[in-house]
């Protein structure tokens, strides 16, 4: 009895006080689309990256999607020495992480693909190994 009374109070707060937290939209606008397009090919960085998945989530599909996994292949095969940022942000938001590894794809070049194997098995940061086994894995031929 004293539960059901506890979980009656706690909803009540809870709508009392909603979040202030903006939602992440659901749909994506042509306008959005477009915007993220324009953007995903110009990311050189985690914490941008991440930016433009927060709030263009909803519009990853065709040219968005070819730009995040650009992106994300430079990331891991280029910037290399800066993947903790990646490991951080992954531990963070889980989804993120699987965003990530998501375009770890075949628009991906196989060099590019090879370069990223490589840095996941032979160069892997401290406690990042289990983030290294998923990287190496989807770039997998």
């Amino acid at each position: 009895m004293r539960a059901h009374w506890m979980c009656l109070a706690l909803a009540a707060v809870a709508t009392a006080f909603p979040s202030t937290a903006p939602a992440a939209p659901s749909k994506c606008s042509s306008a959005d689309a477009k915007r993220a397009e324009e953007q995903s090919s110009g990311i050189r960085d985690w914490n941008v990256l991440y930016r433009a998945y927060k709030r263009y989530a909803p519009c990853d599909d065709a040219g968005v999607s070819e730009g995040y996994s650009e992106a994300v292949s430079q990331l891991l095969s280029r910037k290399w020495p800066v993947v903790t940022r990646f490991g951080v942000l992954a531990r963070e938001d889980p989804e993120f992480r699987g965003f990530v590894v998501r375009h770890i794809d075949d628009t991906v070049p196989a060099g590019t693909l090879a370069s990223i194997r490589r840095n996941a098995t032979e160069r892997c940061p401290t406690g990042l190994q289990s983030i290294c086994r998923e990287i190496a894995a989807a770039a997998h031929p």
